[in-house]
């Protein structure tokens, strides 16, 4: 019955000071003009104190005769001024039945608004609602807890409508904004906060559900028995996946920090982090990228920080962690760059040697060389000496055969 078109008192035209004798009437003359079945079932409604609650949640406590039925019918055209000068309650009825007034909770106007309309005191409400029945003669109210029901059912309608925007803008890029949102407007009403925190979570909860899965899956895939550079990849795309998380779980991360009171989602982030900054450090040695997946929470809210009586606080923990292994690192650096170094100095001693006796190889060689090329001297000089004597004796032997020949 938000709809004012729809309203009882809109049907008769009457306001909530009319008696029964005044709605009677404005039946009869409404029944003539249009759907008498109609006017009779909003006569009969306003005529039931029980069943006129909701009519008078749902309408506005004081009107001047025929100026709120002109307004409802070019509602499109009302200015913001002139709504902002009612109570919040009526100021979302308006905002509700108003197809070209856009909501946005980016709007400091609709921010405020959704701040007022929670913090609104129904009791005011409902001692307005008592006064017109005193005046139109019906039974007053005594509790307010259905004029509450009725008042809540408009509050979730205008946060849908101030929200409406996020479903088009995207999660991703609107989580922040969310977040900041809730923290701005909402840290002094938890009612709202709960109520904000709750649409969003019904937005979210699908994709966070499957994020987790997915993260669960590749921190199971991590196992320290494949390639290096495989794994490094992996732990990389994991800490990705945990920080596109924590973003989109940033608002509900928003509410357990102001109430205490973590959201299922925010305890498996918190359970799904844990665990992968303990096997990150513990077992496959990336103790500074699991320092960097606890800080990525520790910046969100310091529920992370875990701190108990039997262990030290986790980031000072892990600090001590990083600590460690750079240490550690430090000294398998220098155990390495000392057995270069040691290598270096053998591998030169090596060359050096093995130069060393290059040489003798090639000085012997020389040597060789030389001592061959001596005897062949020795050996050509002896040659030399002995071509003439065997002259000589050639000579002789060629005159004695001509003498006997002559």
């Amino acid at each position: 019955m938000i709809k004012l078109s729809s309203n009882p008192f809109y049907i008769l035209r009457a306001t909530p000071r009319d008696n029964k004798q005044r709605l009677s009437e404005l039946c009869d003359e409404r029944s003539l003009l249009g759907n008498a079945a109609e006017c009779e079932n909003a006569f009969a409604i306003l005529c039931n104190p029980k069943r006129r609650l909701e009519a008078e949640a749902y309408w506005f406590t004081f009107v001047t005769d025929g100026m709120i039925y002109k307004a409802i019918d070019v509602l499109d055209d009302l200015k913001y001024e002139t709504i902002l000068k009612r109570n919040p309650v009526e100021q979302a009825i308006i905002f509700l039945n108003s197809d070209s007034l856009d909501m946005d909770y980016r709007s400091s106007t609709h921010s405020e608004l959704l701040v007022n309309l929670y913090a609104y005191d129904i009791q005011i409400l409902l001692d307005e609602i008592n006064q017109n029945r005193l005046t139109a003669g019906f039974p007053q109210i005594t509790g307010k807890a259905e004029l509450e029901g009725y008042i809540n059912v408009i509050k979730r309608e205008i946060i849908n409508r101030i929200f409406k925007p996020f479903e088009y803008i995207g999660i991703e890029l609107s989580c922040g904004e969310v977040a900041r949102f809730m923290q701005d407007n909402c840290a002094e009403n938890h009612v709202l906060l709960d109520d904000v925190a709750n649409y969003y979570r019904g937005f979210a909860l699908i994709r966070l559900e499957k994020m987790r899965v997915d993260i669960e899956n590749l921190c199971e895939s991590i196992t320290g028995q494949v390639n290096k550079v495989i794994e490094d990849n992996r732990v990389t795309n994991l800490i990705a996946m945990v920080t596109e998380y924590a973003a989109i779980d940033e608002p509900l991360l928003t509410y357990t920090k102001i109430t205490g009171n973590p959201y299922e989602e925010t305890r498996l982030l918190l359970s799904v982090v844990r665990s992968l900054y303990l096997k990150l450090n513990d077992y496959f040695g990336y103790p500074e990228k699991a320092l960097s997946v606890a800080k990525l929470l520790y910046s969100k809210f310091n529920m992370i920080h875990d701190v108990t009586v039997t262990e030290p606080p986790l980031i000072e923990t892990l600090e001590k962690n990083v600590e460690s292994a750079a240490e550690r690192n430090k000294a398998l650096y220098e155990a390495d760059a000392k057995k270069a170094r040691e290598r270096e100095i053998r591998e030169a001693e090596e060359h050096r040697r093995q130069q060393a006796q290059q040489a003798r190889q090639q000085e012997l060689e020389r040597n060789a060389a030389k001592q061959n090329k001596s005897a062949r001297e020795k050996e050509a000089a002896k040659a030399r000496k002995a071509e003439p004597v065997a002259d000589f004796f050639k000579d002789a032997g060629t005159s004695e055969r001509q003498k006997v020949d002559a």
